[in-house]
């Protein structure tokens, strides 16, 4: 079972299968909707992992490995992701066509192991004026193959 190591357990069912990302685990699941053109604040977590997947649309996972800046861009066609807690990150909605800017919504869901508390976002960069919080943590990535 793959649980915070990063694992996710498959179980067979005769429709085709089930995805679990947590067993009996301190979790919240929430879906974030965000407009095509708007991104989340560059943040990362002191307490917790998060899972996540799109579920609609096209979205930019900007992140930080090995102190370089690096992207990925996901579909509803790519595998969920795992974003380890300390992982500097930000999502992006892109709009598959211009005409759709800001007009669309992107689908993440999430799930986020560990315990869930405001203070637990370190805020880097926020393009909204939210308040930043600087942190200075070692960053560790790991996606799903």
């Amino acid at each position: 079972m793959k649980h915070m190591d990063g694992k996710i357990e498959e179980v067979d069912k005769p429709w085709g299968f089930e995805q679990r990302f947590c067993v009996n685990e301190i979790a919240t699941v929430k879906i974030l909707n965000i407009r095509t053109g708007e991104m989340t604040s560059y943040q990362h977590h002191t307490a917790r992992d998060e899972w996540i997947s799109v579920i609609k649309g096209m979205v930019k996972v900007i992140y930080k490995e090995d102190d370089e800046d690096k992207q990925l861009i996901l579909t509803d066609k790519h595998e969920p992701l795992l974003i380890k807690r300390l992982v500097d990150h930000r999502f992006e909605a892109l709009a598959d066509e211009p005409k759709n800017n800001g007009k669309e919504l992107a689908w993440i869901l999430e799930v986020s192991l560990g315990k869930y508390f405001d203070e637990d976002i370190v805020r880097l960069d926020d393009k909204y004026g939210r308040p930043v919080r600087k942190g200075n943590v070692d960053n560790t990535f790991i996606k799903q193959e």
